[in-house]
């Protein structure tokens, strides 16, 4: 395996990973409860870098379907037919219309520098009323043609269950309005 020392520090080293990427984990929430009342346009794909378990993938698979859904990860630890197993930051992705992007990537040794460029490259990529979920540290200044919504702003009693561990105060989703 090509990352086998990451896989045993992070999945066999830390066994707690498994419970950490449930369906209480802050993608999954945010997707579910705040991503599921907007609306997401009929174009593009929903994509998800940094998948974990998969649990995220699956749940976009079931509402907006398996053909605009894919997911990209070191690992496939389900074997989940729409996570692709790819190094992103030796393998960037090449350009396709996106309408959700969640950067959930690098986690592993917290590679904000990754992180900004797949920002960028969603946002160059993604389609009129789409969305990105990001965290809010990398944001930065947007021009008219994107607006952050703040995930606190959401009336949603699932969310506010356990609002650190969804981490509803770091992330934000950013929209493209032009």
């Amino acid at each position: 395996m090509k990352y086998k020392k990451i896989w045993n520090e992070f999945y066999e080293g830390y066994r707690e990973i498994w419970s950490e990427h449930d369906y209480e984990y802050h993608s999954y929430m945010i997707i579910k409860h705040i991503l599921s009342e907007l609306s997401v346009p009929k174009t593009g794909k929903l994509i998800q870098l940094g998948t974990s378990l998969g649990l995220s993938i699956e749940l976009l698979c079931n509402k907006y379907g398996e053909d605009r859904v894919i997911g990209y990860d070191l690992f496939n630890p389900l074997k989940h037919p729409n996570i692709e197993v790819r190094d992103l930051e030796k393998n960037f992705l090449e350009d396709f219309k996106i309408s959700f992007c969640d950067i959930d990537i690098g986690v592993l040794n917290d590679n904000t520098d990754l992180r900004k460029k797949y920002y960028s490259w969603a946002k160059k990529n993604l389609v009129v009323g789409g969305y990105i979920l990001i965290n809010k540290k990398i944001v930065g200044k947007l021009n008219k043609n994107f607006e952050t919504i703040d995930l606190a702003s959401f009336d949603n009693t699932n969310i506010w269950k356990n609002p650190h561990k969804n981490r509803i105060f770091t992330k934000t989703l950013v929209k493209r309005i032009s």
